[in-house]
């Protein structure tokens, strides 16, 4: 969005400034999208023992939920979970990846199985996909803390350069990226 902005100042040919105003509040947003796409171990535990209650509860091997209603479940063990219909979908991925889900159909109901459990202890960090998701939590909470706190300086250094490549003379576009 700020690239989407910044680039329409000066469009007319007249010098342009670029405010940017952000504080900690603003990363909640950022950690909440993230915290779906990567769900916390106590969010993925709570998770795996819902799931586990359901399988005991089907007189088959298999039952059908929905995302949202695992959500609602997780919330129901675990208050303070922040878990959502996305995180819920990641952690089954999760389960999956480890082979301790299987399911079949895709939509609002799908059918799950979950798998018996290797005797070993599962590192969540084997699957891709967890990995992943915690690499991209560290990247943005690295990010966070550089942006809230390096000097104005270094923050101005960064922002207030080109957003396009310069052009074939060696200048930058009229009026991308002169940020104050």
């Amino acid at each position: 969005e700020f690239n989407q902005m910044s680039g329409r100042a000066g469009r007319d040919g007249r010098p342009a400034s670029v405010h940017l105003l952000y504080g900690p509040r603003d990363a909640r947003l950022n950690e909440m999208i993230l915290e779906s796409a990567a769900p916390g171990r106590d969010d993925l535990a709570q998770l795996y023992m819902v799931l586990r209650d359901l399988a005991l509860d089907s007189a088959e091997d298999c039952f059908e939920v929905t995302n949202a209603e695992l959500a609602e479940r997780v919330k129901a063990r675990l208050p303070k979970t922040r878990l959502t219909d996305k995180g819920v979908s990641t952690g089954l991925g999760v389960f999956r990846d480890l082979g301790l889900l299987d399911g079949e159909g895709a939509g609002a109901y799908r059918r799950l199985r979950l798998l018996p459990r290797p005797g070993a202890k599962l590192d969540l960090a084997s699957s891709a996909r967890y990995a992943e998701g915690l690499e991209e939590r560290a990247t943005f909470a690295a990010f966070k803390r550089w942006a809230l706190e390096a000097p104005a300086v270094e923050l101005l250094q960064r922002f207030d350069r080109p957003i396009l490549p310069a052009g074939g003379d060696g200048r930058s576009p009229r009026g991308c990226g002169e940020v104050s």
